[in-house]
């Protein structure tokens, strides 16, 4: 099984923001995703507490997700920067509330942002994990391995940072 790391990438993500002086980090489920994953996500960035000592803001998991949802949640926690994997989304729900980003709060995607993009966050190496899930696929083809794995693998790959403009760097 060959696939993104999910659990590096948030850790990657929270690093970059901790490094900025970012305080008030929030994870915002914008799309129905909140089991998907194996919570990989979620299990990172709720780890990170324990880690870095951030404020512990609650995930915002809506299966259902909409604007009054989001926009009760993040009057509750009072993120200066959301996580979220749809970030087009999530700015257009802050932009509603009367916020700008980046100038207000901060958005950070995670898997879903583009090379080059205006939009900050971790790049999904799709084509690197295609490649190794071919080259494995390929050397158990030359060893004469057929069937089921004896010891099954899984292999996570990083995604990077695209730096875009939807983060408020500091200095």
């Amino acid at each position: 099984w060959v696939t993104t790391d999910y659990y590096g990438n948030m850790e990657k993500i929270r690093g970059i923001l901790r490094e900025q002086g970012f305080k008030r980090i929030g994870f915002a489920m914008d799309r129905p995703y909140t089991y998907e994953r194996d919570n990989r996500w979620r299990a990172a960035y709720m780890m990170a507490y324990y880690k870095d000592g951030m404020a512990r803001l609650e995930p915002w998991l809506d299966p259902e997700p909409t604007f009054e949802g989001f926009k009760a949640w993040f009057e509750m926690e009072r993120p200066e920067v959301v996580i979220c994997v749809h970030a087009p989304t999530v700015i257009q729900w802050l932009e509603k509330m009367g916020l700008n980003v980046p100038d207000d709060v901060s958005v950070v995607a995670i898997g879903t942002a583009e090379e080059g993009g205006e939009v900050t966050g971790i790049v999904e190496e799709a084509r690197a994990c295609g490649k190794l899930a071919i080259e494995m696929l390929l050397d158990r083809v030359y060893q004469g391995q057929l069937g089921t794995f004896d010891d099954p693998r899984h292999i996570t790959v990083a995604g990077f940072w695209n730096r875009g403009a939807t983060l408020r760097y500091q200095p």
